[in-house]
């Protein structure tokens, strides 16, 4: 099924995506075209492919070399699986949250900045300026902006989540890539994070995973909606709110 959703250009394109591990199928015959400046939900039951469509957008789903892609998905114009294209930085220029958050055994503040020290090559006192700004906008500076230097460990689930958001934020991301990055949290702290992501939704489109609806109708303007048709997730509507 091809959905058009036009706009401003394509933020991605994906055209005949199938994905399948041996003889099962996960995704089959996906084509959808998100424009530029607007932000979408990916919706469905379990098991319908949402988070494999999702890491075939960064190409995490290579991870998985018992995978077959199958189709073409364009990011901004460009082919994101060219024999030219650098993992490493596409990744970057797409930030990724996962359901779980995923702190690394180190500080707050080298938590925040591990990506952008490495793949933005930013002298210390403008990683020390990046690290307050993208705290900021992750809701999450005022509790910890004295602690800085303590393990990131430490942090409640809700706040990790949020440092990991700020740590995306900080390559300085085209897009983010959302897998269902509150249903590990309680109902404080997925406010929070819904909050920051409202607020950042202007600045940075969203691709969202989730099974709430109502989630999806707060922080995107239409949803691509799955389900299971024979043995594969299939697109079976695009909606606009």
């Amino acid at each position: 099924m091809t959905e058009q959703v036009e706009g401003e250009g394509a933020l991605l394109e994906v055209r005949g995506l199938t994905v399948s591990a041996g003889a099962r199928s996960i995704l089959r015959a996906v084509s959808l075209r998100l424009e530029a400046r607007s932000s979408w939900a990916v919706v469905g039951p379990s098991g319908v492919g949402k988070s494999t469509l999702l890491r075939c957008f960064n190409r995490l789903v290579d991870l998985t070399p018992a995978l077959r892609v199958e189709g073409e998905i364009r990011f901004r114009g460009v082919s994101v699986r060219g024999a030219d294209v650098d993992v490493d930085a596409l990744r970057a220029r797409m930030g990724f949250l996962f359901q779980q958050p995923v702190v690394f055994p180190r500080s707050i503040r080298e938590n925040v900045w591990f990506g952008a020290r490495r793949v933005r090559g930013l002298g210390r006192g403008a990683l020390e300026a990046l690290v307050e700004r993208v705290l900021v906008a992750a809701g999450l500076w005022e509790e910890v902006k004295d602690r800085l230097a303590e393990p990131a460990a430490r942090l409640s689930v809700g706040q990790q989540q949020r440092l990991c958001l700020a740590r995306a934020l900080a390559m300085e991301p085209e897009v983010l890539l959302l897998d269902e990055p509150t249903s590990a949290l309680d109902a404080h702290s997925r406010a929070l994070v819904e909050d920051s992501l409202q607020r950042l939704r202007g600045v940075c489109p969203l691709v969202l995973v989730t099974h709430d609806l109502e989630q999806a109708r707060r922080l995107t303007d239409g949803m691509a909606c799955f389900e299971r048709r024979g043995d594969a997730g299939e697109l079976v509507r695009f909606e606009r709110w």
